[in-house]
């Protein structure tokens, strides 16, 4: 009788006849690998980020990278004539509409100054992979940073971060050089 050396697909660990992984928990199918190097091979191929070319991107590609690199700037003038507003409000509409204003020109300064600065230089780069990669995870949804923060920061300007935030955000998900699943399984 012959005895080969079972590995897990998902993480490489030594399975030894178990039908669950210890490491992982992964449920071990009928085949898994027989070597080492099989089981390094299907992981690195996992763990590899797949990548598509596409002719629209290219065309698409200068305006993304334009609108990313400006678009916290144009935000950040925003934000000063939502202060200005805000100030407005609390004489003329009332105190629901001046602490609504103000509450959102600070959600909408705070992250375009913690968060803006990161985005511009990764799209005046055109680091993609960063800003579709750039996850925050809820149960097994995966939502890109620069979406959920764009659709906060649309909230707070009355809809001037859709145009410059989320269609980018959008454009780069869908249609950029690497394919993006909101599933992290």
């Amino acid at each position: 009788m012959s005895y080969f050396e079972k590995f897990c697909p998902e993480c490489g660990q030594r399975l030894e006849g178990a039908k669950v992984c210890p490491k992982c928990g992964h449920d071990i199918p009928e085949e898994t690998p027989t070597t080492v190097e099989e089981a390094s091979k299907i992981a690195k191929k996992k763990a590899t980020p797949r990548t598509r070319d596409d002719s629209t991107w290219k065309s698409l590609e200068e305006f993304v990278s334009f609108l990313g690199k400006f678009s916290w700037i144009i935000l950040a003038i925003i934000s000063i004539f939502l202060i200005i507003g805000a100030i407005i409000s609390f004489i003329g509409g009332g105190i629901f509409a001046g602490v609504w204003n103000l509450l959102s020109v600070v959600a909408m300064a705070y992250l375009v100054w913690t968060y803006g600065k990161i985005y511009a230089e990764k799209s005046k780069e055109k680091d993609w992979s960063f800003l579709v990669n750039d996850v925050f995870v809820i149960g097994s949804i995966q939502i890109p940073k620069m979406l959920a923060y764009g659709i906060i920061v649309a909230i707070c300007t009355y809809s001037a971060g859709v145009v410059l935030i989320v269609l980018p955000a959008l454009l780069i998900m869908f249609m950029g050089p690497e394919e993006f699943s909101f599933n992290t399984k």
